[in-house]
């Protein structure tokens, strides 16, 4: 199955803290596991509960087989530090959309 994924990034809580000051400065970066190119929201600063409400698109080309990730990063001067990651089948996505909409993860 081919097309085009919408995905819209709106927020984050409870993360951990990822600076000495007990905050941390997240983004998210998406991919399809198949695919070249990345996604990434802004970096939202001093915060453990960022808000994004940013939407991106990817063009699938194999729906059935390919894989949505969605990882957070802190944003530091001197590079990132790793927050978490979530994966998702698109025969998840394709299926709670077909039953009801879009879905908050």
């Amino acid at each position: 199955m081919r097309g085009v994924l919408s995905v819209t990034v709106i927020s984050a809580e409870d993360l951990p803290p990822m600076d000495i000051g007990g905050k941390a400065d997240p983004f998210v970066v998406m991919y399809l596991k198949k695919g070249e190119n990345k996604k990434k929201t802004r970096v939202v600063t001093d915060t453990l509960n960022p808000i994004w409400n940013q939407t991106f698109d990817f063009v699938v080309e194999d729906a059935l087989h390919d894989l949505l990730m969605v990882e957070i990063w802190d944003h530091d001067t001197f590079g990132k530090g790793y927050i978490g990651r979530c994966i998702l089948t698109l025969t998840r996505v394709l299926l709670e959309v077909a039953l009801g909409g879009p879905q908050v993860l």
